[in-house]
């Protein structure tokens, strides 16, 4: 696991290690994913945790099935983190256009 507000510099305060006081809000497909909505988050003031789904006994085997991971917020922040994620993807889908 790694925290959005440790890496990304924006002033947002490190979330505390406990993935008992935050609900998930997104599934993640990849670490550049991860990174960017992380970073959007961080941005808008909302500390988040991205909780991998990293078993290093089979090197990465079952992501295809699983996914990178799951993209986590404290609950008072869950549907503002939301928002902000669907927003920001569909204007990421909007501006690559039909495909």
């Amino acid at each position: 696991m790694w925290f959005s507000g440790a890496t990304t510099g924006l002033g947002t305060p490190p979330m505390r290690y406990a993935t008992n006081d935050t609900e998930a809000v997104w599934p993640l497909e990849h670490e550049v994913q991860a990174q960017a909505l992380s970073r959007l988050l961080a941005a808008h003031g909302i500390p988040s945790l991205v909780d991998r789904y990293l078993d290093a006994a089979y090197d990465g085997i079952f992501l295809p099935q699983v996914g990178y991971g799951v993209l986590r917020v404290y609950a008072d922040d869950h549907e503002r983190a939301e928002g902000l994620i669907r927003d920001f993807l569909a204007e990421l889908k909007r501006r690559r256009g039909p495909r």
